[in-house]
């Protein structure tokens, strides 16, 4: 039995732009507490389309087809509970798949860099943490090596080789996944890449802010770990976005100060759906389509 276990995630386009990417995370002895069951399900694929609303969906069939399980959740449960396996082959426990991720298994095999040989590796979380740091990679490795200060090593390829997975060891194989967003850029793929990038965002949020609020950096105090719930739709110098950027989140749009609009009246502008809105200009100016214009 090796010291530690290798999952490869590769990238190629081989789904439907209207699919969802079944992305396979691995083998868990129960799913996490509080998920919620589905029936229904005759196989992990069909549960994954029962759990399209949750981010993971964990299906057992049960001991010689009795007492088959389909349950949903946001969340993984604790890497402890963590066992390996192969999709369709998680006899002793539930099979973890992401509902709709940007990956998508397509055999056993090994990735390589641009010179064929195996990629560097680069210390990760989890499997999230993996996808998201070779997004724009053509293929992924995701290891689970205790040697690593994570517990997690993760590589980004160009390439892989295939190979014959063995069914008999499976902590022995590489999984290769195809990433269905790089590869091809459809609008199917776009669509599920934006789905899967804001269920992420959420997630963050709801980890920091109430819901409807967004976590948003302090002035000042901005990669200290600082932030405040702030209601971007309607707060009057946060207006559309965080003015000082959003918390953990270096994409996100940044916001307009209402307050700050040269020609606006003091107190006359306020912040409607995330969009400044005038209502009364300074002396000199004359409110026109929703601007201050020099009279």
């Amino acid at each position: 039995m090796p010291s530690y276990f290798k999952i490869a995630l590769a990238v190629a386009a081989l789904a439907s732009p209207t699919m969802a990417a079944v992305t396979y995370t691995g083998c868990y002895s129960d799913p996490p507490a509080g998920a919620v069951s589905m029936g229904g399900a005759t196989n992990a694929n069909t549960c994954a389309d029962l759990c399209s609303s949750y981010q993971y969906s964990f299906y057992t069939p049960g001991l010689l087809g009795l007492g088959a399980d389909c349950q949903c959740s946001n969340t993984l449960p604790a890497s402890s509970g963590l066992s390996l396996g192969l999709p369709g082959l998680c006899l002793l426990g539930y099979e973890a798949d992401l509902t709709d991720g940007p990956a998508s298994y397509t055999g056993c095999g090994n990735v390589l860099d641009v010179n064929g040989n195996v990629a560097p590796v680069i210390q990760v979380a989890d499997l999230e943490a993996c996808l998201s740091a070779c997004r724009l990679s053509l293929y992924i490795n995701l290891f689970a090596d205790p040697s690593s200060s994570t517990g997690q090593g993760c590589s980004c390829g160009s390439s892989f080789s295939g190979a014959t997975c063995d069914t008999s060891d499976p902590s022995s194989n590489s999984l290769v996944y195809a990433n269905l967003d790089v590869a091809t850029p459809s609008a199917g793929a776009q669509r599920r890449a934006r789905r899967y990038i804001k269920r992420q965002r959420q997630q963050v949020m709801a980890q920091h802010c109430p819901k409807g609020l967004t976590a948003c950096n302090v002035a000042g105090a901005i990669g200290a770990g600082a932030y405040e719930c702030v209601d971007i739709d309607n707060d009057l110098e946060s207006c559309g976005g965080c003015l000082h950027g959003e918390y953990n989140n270096v994409s996100a749009a940044v916001g307009q100060d209402c307050t700050a609009i040269g020609a606006a009246k003091v107190g006359g502008s306020t912040c409607t759906k995330g969009e400044c809105v005038i209502y009364q200009c300074r002396r000199g100016f004359a409110l026109v389509n929703g601007a201050c214009v020099s009279q």
